[in-house]
């Protein structure tokens, strides 16, 4: 599996994991992971998605998640503190299962 693949599979685990965890709607903070899973779908129906283009738009666009849109700062909350914590861990696990994974495109 090339890294864009790992991308794109670590982006769907956090989004999913968020929609599933969260019951309010995917928050503005997530607009750009969004675009990245959409942008790497649209190379693949283009019979593109491994350009060198690709990855720095991904680059790009997760570099805008990570600093302008503050993805470090969202959380899930709970009323039980335990729940809030472990949910919260896995968030900031599966976005730095994808900063590592961008980094290596």
């Amino acid at each position: 599996m090339n890294n864009i693949n790992i991308t794109k599979t670590q982006i769907k685990n956090l989004l999913d994991f968020v929609s599933m965890n969260d019951s309010k709607p995917v928050p503005y903070c997530f607009k750009f992971v969004i675009l990245i899973e959409k942008n790497i779908r649209l190379w693949e129906v283009d019979g593109r998605e491994n350009t060198e283009e690709l990855k720095v738009c991904i680059k790009s666009d997760w570099a805008s998640a990570i600093s302008r849109d503050g993805l470090y700062d969202y959380y899930i909350a709970r009323d039980d503190f335990n729940s809030q914590k472990q949910l919260n861990e896995k968030v900031n696990e599966l976005i730095e299962l994808i900063n590592f994974s961008v980094d290596k495109l």
